[in-house]
């Protein structure tokens, strides 16, 4: 009946929109757990970078050096916040410091 036909296809409506909701979602999230992935590889980097210069820094031979070390995990910490911020801002291409 017509009723029926109706109501099946209000059914297949709604189905499709779940299936688009629902692919939507799933893009959403791989694309946050990329973000996530290269952030946590930056704050490495970070820390890393950090390690090699404050060893540098500490030994005899070498000048000191004019930049600033971080001293505090939370600073580095700040440092990360800041450059994803700064990515954001430019667009998320590149270096941003």
């Amino acid at each position: 009946s017509v009723r029926q036909a109706e109501m099946e296809a209000a059914r297949l409506a709604k189905e499709k929109e779940d299936e688009e909701a629902k692919q939507a979602a799933q893009l959403a999230k791989k694309e946050k757990d990329i973000q996530k992935k290269a952030m946590k590889k930056e704050r490495q980097k970070l820390r890393t970078s950090c390690k090699v210069n404050s060893r540098a820094d500490s030994a005899p031979d070498v000048t000191p050096r004019t930049n600033r070390s971080v001293s505090h995990p939370t600073e580095l910490e700040l440092l990360c916040g800041r450059r994803g911020r700064k990515r954001e801002d430019d667009g998320g291409g590149g270096e941003a410091l």
